[in-house]
């Protein structure tokens, strides 16, 4: 899911209505499994990057860098100019790497999101105690 749907979503699912705080307050529950869900399947892409994805590609291109390419390698693979890379300077080869960028601003992305998602809920547990007050207080001063 991208961000910017997330967002789009939550700006629709977040509105209150003023008159209708029993109804927005019963809703919460079906917005919370929904959003509980979209973070736990984000939560686990972020592990599958974070866990399985980056170190894989780390150790692979370090190899590439140190050892050379083999019959696994990828054709797009290729190594600087010089050939091998001494291992004390394989860390700046990797940090310039095009496909280690790409996996660490997927793994950003991916944070953002579980971040972004996080917010949302905690922001529903805000909104459960708004309406409770607002509902109180409406009992409190005999409003409607």
């Amino acid at each position: 899911m991208k961000l910017n749907d997330i967002l789009e979503e939550w700006k629709k699912d977040s509105k209150l209505s003023y008159e209708d705080l029993d109804k927005d307050s019963l809703h919460l529950a079906n917005l919370h499994a929904k959003y509980l869900e979209h973070y736990s399947r984000e939560k686990l892409n972020l592990s599958i990057l974070t866990e399985k994805l980056y170190p894989k590609l780390r150790i692979e291109k370090r190899e590439f860098y140190t050892m050379g390419a083999h019959e696994d390698t990828p054709e797009d693979w290729n190594l600087p100019p010089s050939g091998k890379v001494l291992i004390k300077d394989v860390n700046e080869y990797l940090a310039a790497d095009n496909d280690m960028i790409k996996i660490n601003l997927q793994i950003s992305q991916q944070k953002l999101i579980v971040d972004v998602l996080r917010e949302i809920l905690d922001d529903m547990k805000d909104k459960r105690w708004s309406i409770k007050n607002i509902i109180d207080f409406r009992k409190i001063t005999g409003g409607d």
